[in-house]
């Protein structure tokens, strides 16, 4: 039986992230993870780092006009390894699916259950400008505590990322099998990311996936705002994704908290929902980002 999340465990979560917001006031800023949420931040692993981000993700939706049902429960896995240099970063997405759906045709109801590997990707991420080394954006203010907490326009100034993978579409794979696209799917991106200040994170992310298959070609813009707080261990967060195509297009909208039990390791929660009925999708993750760091040098400053 599939799990799948209510109305109430959205509220729950969106209660619990408010409830942080006002109890805490910095990030401790240690391990480098996308988690939670779908927003690819610009700074990749180093060299010396192999790193591990899991997670689970339980997903209902309902179609008004197809009339269908639908729970999915979503396993997540991503590796990630510095390659070459630090600014290189080498990631592999899986994702596996179970599925359970019921769709409702004069009168009947036909149930259909899947469970297989959904999204295989490989890929690379490739840091090709950091303002804090180029610029004097990263030098504290040694004679005011205000002027390092707040937010100038030149701290706009963004991180920017280059992104490139594809994707493995298997045949006989109730996910992947979609004569539409091809069996190596290019995607390519711009990933960029703002440090606004000792607690506030900006990221935004462009994306084109299936390249080279028209039909089935789609943008996918994300966004994402982080809050950390003064000596705690706990952030928050809020992202948009935006996802337009011809066969698919939607807004979906998360939030969720991120505890980080120690430098190398970080837990997190999230819950998210979008703006249409067609279908309408509510879904609750949580999971957790490992890291093993073979360096001999402690960085004195590690920033998402």
């Amino acid at each position: 039986m599939l799990w799948h999340p209510s109305k109430k465990c959205y509220i729950l979560i969106l209660l619990l992230v408010s409830f942080v917001f006002k109890s805490y006031g910095q990030y401790t800023e240690v391990i480098n993870t996308n988690r939670p949420g779908v927003t690819i931040g610009a700074f990749g692993v180093s060299k010396s780092v192999f790193q591990i981000e899991y997670g689970f993700q339980g997903t209902s939706s309902k179609h008004s006009v197809k009339n269908y049902t639908a729970n999915s429960n979503q396993y997540e896995l991503d590796i990630r390894k510095g390659v070459l240099k630090d600014n290189l970063e080498l990631f592999v997405n899986v994702r596996f699916t179970q599925s359970d759906s019921t769709i409702n045709k004069f009168s009947k109801s036909y149930n259909r259950q899947v469970s297989d590997l959904s999204e295989l990707r490989i890929g690379l991420k490739y840091l090709l400008w950091d303002p804090y080394k180029k610029t004097n954006l990263g030098e504290r203010n040694i004679y005011s505590w205000r002027a390092n907490k707040v937010i100038r326009l030149q701290n706009f100034i963004p991180s920017i990322a280059l992104w490139a993978s594809t994707s493995f579409n298997l045949e006989d794979n109730s996910f992947m099998n979609n004569p539409m696209v091809s069996k190596f799917s290019p995607a390519a991106g711009i990933i960029t990311q703002s440090q606004l200040n000792d607690y506030w994170t900006l990221t935004n992310n462009v994306f084109v996936f299936n390249l080279l298959d028209k039909p089935a070609f789609y943008y996918d813009f994300r966004s994402s705002i982080i809050k950390g707080f003064k000596n705690s261990r706990w952030s928050i967060f809020i992202e948009q994704n935006t996802i337009y195509g011809d066969q698919y297009a939607d807004l979906i909208i998360r939030s969720g908290i991120a505890y980080l039990s120690y430098e190398n390791l970080q837990f997190d929660l999230y819950a998210g929902y979008n703006v249409k009925s067609t279908p309408r999708l509510l879904s609750v993750g949580f999971g957790g980002s490992f890291r093993i760091d073979k360096s001999d040098q402690k960085r004195s400053k590690t920033r998402y």
